[in-house]
């Protein structure tokens, strides 16, 4: 009789140990960012993390490894959560990578435009910089491997650039309106490798994503609407400094 309660009691403490692996592992993807395909235009290719060609499927499911190819006239639009997305432009490529419960996006070519709608930080890394976005839209240019440019419209972003050679890191804040040109070098003044350069961002450059119907700027529309060209007005407090992903 013992030996019966014993094993009784061995599968109970089994199967409470399954619930609670089930319920830590279900906790945890709820937490991950939903990472999806909104909609694409053109020639849109998707890879899985080993490379293989996968076929595109409406609100498909993007998640670490996975990778984004556009082709000439092409765009796709790719959800980041709830009130997130953002739009890789014509021949780009990105990948979809995970740091932890939080998806990063690598963009390895071309240009992205992003509208992060919710107070979180987004990463979104090139070669050798990185921007953590909060509640920002704008937009990003991979120029080349040593150059990359962020166009800022609204919100926050913290850049970070790194030279891979000596390990040198650079960072500054953004806030919204403004240009912040990130770039590694052979050698600069005092031997520095990269640096970050903060200037306002031109009416006319602000004007090229304002004119673009597909990209959510309630803000930035009311100013041209009241016409005022006073895009620093639109600048967000920097929030208290934390980590920069580089």
């Amino acid at each position: 009789m013992k030996r019966k309660d014993r094993i009784r009691h061995l599968w109970i403490a089994l199967a409470c140990a399954v619930c609670v692996v089930y319920g830590m592992q279900t906790m945890a993807q709820a937490a991950e960012t939903d990472v999806h395909l909104i909609k694409a235009e053109g020639t849109v290719d998707v890879a899985g993390p080993g490379g293989r060609g996968l076929v595109r499927i409406a609100n498909m499911k993007l998640s670490g490894g996975h990778q984004v190819r556009t082709g000439e006239d092409s765009r796709v639009w790719i959800g980041m959560g709830d009130q997130a997305e953002v739009r890789l432009e014509a021949e780009g490529e990105l990948e979809v990578r995970t740091a932890g419960d939080r998806a990063e996006i690598l963009l390895k070519a071309g240009s992205l435009y992003f509208d992060m709608g919710e107070p979180s930080d987004t990463v979104i890394r090139l070669a050798t910089a990185a921007y953590s976005i909060r509640n920002g839209t704008g937009w990003i240019q991979a120029a080349d491997p040593q150059h990359s440019y962020l166009y800022l419209l609204e919100g926050t972003a913290r850049c970070c650039v790194t030279d891979p050679v000596t390990g040198q890191v650079e960072q500054k804040t953004a806030t919204g309106g403004t240009l912040a040109d990130c770039a590694v070098y052979a050698e600069g003044p005092e031997g520095k490798r990269c640096d970050i350069l903060l200037k306002d961002l031109s009416e006319e450059e602000a004007e090229k994503c304002l004119a673009d119907d597909q990209i959510r700027l309630p803000a930035l529309r009311k100013a041209a609407q009241a016409e005022s060209r006073n895009y620093a007005a639109l600048r967000d407090p920097v929030w208290e400094q934390e980590e920069h992903y580089c």
